[in-house]
């Protein structure tokens, strides 16, 4: 499990040197759907299950529906292709949130957990040097900083995957995670992305409402919780 997740986390980075690795969304998806046919022990689908099928479902219908009223030409190659694009993200993350994160050993876990905080340090000394030394990690200029990309290639991927390994150190629920978390912090601020911006105002908002007000869930055990659905969330954006 713990090779899986490092290979997740680095999986577009090892795209530039590996091109067949273009196409593990879709290998990954076929995987998926396969184990959930044939190795499930019961006809009934569980709640879960239901809720992602009629999500994946209105999802299609509120497409079709906004290219009609928009006036677009609803071409059926094009409809398919576009569901199957779409039927990647639910069929991995019913097979995910049933399957997957319950086999997490506490070992695998710890080597997700150590790997994770190296990771972040390591991104972080090299996003603070990009800043002042051209090390081809960066983008364009916003707001007096350069968007920090690593050596993915794209802002969008090392957001993910910092999102991933902060839900990992938040879910360990241990103290000295927290300067970790902060390195993590300060390399979604670097990406100048908006959407590593809003994680890190929830993350924030969750811990501080947690511990304050008693008909909120705490932040730790909401991470504690979730933190598997959460990490299966951002490695599905990873994926293209």
């Amino acid at each position: 499990m713990a090779i899986l997740f490092i290979f997740l986390i680095l999986e577009n980075i090892l795209e530039k040197f590996i091109p067949f690795l273009n196409f593990f969304d879709e290998v990954l998806t076929i995987f998926s759907l396969v184990l959930l046919v044939i190795v499930r022990n019961k006809l009934v689908i569980n709640r879960n299950e239901i809720i992602m099928l009629v999500s994946f479902m209105i999802t299609i219908i509120i497409g079709i529906i906004s290219n009609l009223l928009a006036g677009v030409r609803v071409v059926p190659i094009a409809v398919i292709k576009d569901i199957i694009q779409i039927s990647k993200f639910f069929i991995i993350y019913m097979f995910g949130t049933s399957y997957l994160y319950k086999g997490i050993t506490r070992v695998a876990f710890r080597r997700i957990s150590c790997f994770s905080k190296a990771y972040l340090v390591i991104l972080l000394i090299f996003g603070l040097a990009s800043q002042f030394i051209d090390l081809g990690m960066t983008g364009d200029k916003r707001y007096f900083i350069y968007s920090y990309a690593f050596l993915y290639s794209h802002e969008t991927f090392l957001v993910s995957a910092v999102i991933i390994m902060i839900s990992v150190l938040l879910a360990q629920n241990d103290i000295k995670n927290k300067y970790y978390i902060i390195a993590g912090f300060c390399v979604l601020l670097l990406t100048m992305r908006s959407k590593a911006i809003i994680f890190m105002l929830v993350v924030i908002s969750m811990e501080i409402l947690g511990q304050r007000y008693d008909f909120i869930t705490k932040g730790s055990q909401f991470w504690k919780k979730n933190w598997a659905k959460i990490i299966l969330g951002s490695v599905l954006k990873l994926l293209k």
